[in-house]
């Protein structure tokens, strides 16, 4: 873990092709070193969503996980704070660790976070 310290975001089965457009374009608005989606529930990514992410999709690493939860127990293993957005129990920004590399989680539109994610 040496040199910046990285933040990815790690989407859970966001569907709607705008909706992950959006998030595509507000990550690398925000800096974010790339962007991990869940193969599986997931929008793909086409011309819709790169139309929604105006672009962003292109110049942004975008990787697919065939297994979400395995993952990010990996992150979690080599060191990477990951940490979910949720209604309840939801990390806040000011309790980021802002030394460690990051994978911030966002479920998906209907359900959001599965349990198991976390």
């Amino acid at each position: 873990s040496e040199g910046a310290r990285a933040v990815w975001l790690a989407l859970d089965e966001v569907s709607d092709p705008q909706n992950l457009g959006s998030l595509l374009r507000s990550a690398l608005f925000l800096g974010a070193a790339g962007v991990l989606v869940s193969e599986k529930n997931s929008a793909p990514l086409t011309p819709a969503v790169s139309r929604a992410s105006a672009g962003a999709m292109e110049l942004l690493r975008v990787h697919s996980s065939r297994n979400l939860v395995r993952t990010l127990a990996a992150a979690r293993e080599a060191g990477w704070l990951v940490a979910g957005a949720a209604l309840e129990e939801s990390t806040l920004p000011s309790q980021l660790d802002r030394e460690r590399h990051t994978v911030l989680v966002l479920g998906s539109e209907g359900r959001g976070l599965r349990t198991s994610v976390l």
